[in-house]
């Protein structure tokens, strides 16, 4: 029983990190997509992470965005050629930059 409550505590935790994660913050979109991958397959490890995650939430909940100043457009990207070691799948990302404020962002397998 103590197990499924467990189960059942993380799979709420992933739904409400996925939210937030859509809504506001951005910034912990790849360690949440990373965690949901192991919604059915739980380990004490996972456990662990997320409460290293709900903590990094705790700890920034006052910062923002700040937009305005330099009158700059900036675009970043990465790629990473299978680097997966679950299933060796490449992964690339962008994000744009307007103004000091990140307008557009985009990671994906």
């Amino acid at each position: 029983m103590a197990k499924l409550r467990t189960i059942n505590w993380y799979r709420r935790i992933i739904g409400f990190l996925l939210y937030v994660v859509v809504i506001t913050r951005l910034d912990i979109a790849f360690a949440v997509s990373r965690l949901a991958r192991f919604i059915m397959n739980l380990g004490l490890e996972y456990e662990e992470i997320v409460n290293r995650v709900l903590y990094y939430l705790y700890v920034i909940r006052f910062l923002a965005l700040k937009l305005g100043g330099l009158d700059k457009f900036e675009i970043y990207s990465d790629a990473l050629f299978a680097n997966n070691t679950f299933d060796r799948r490449s992964s690339q990302a962008y994000a744009i930059k307007l103004f000091r404020g990140l307008i557009r962002w985009r990671a994906n397998k």
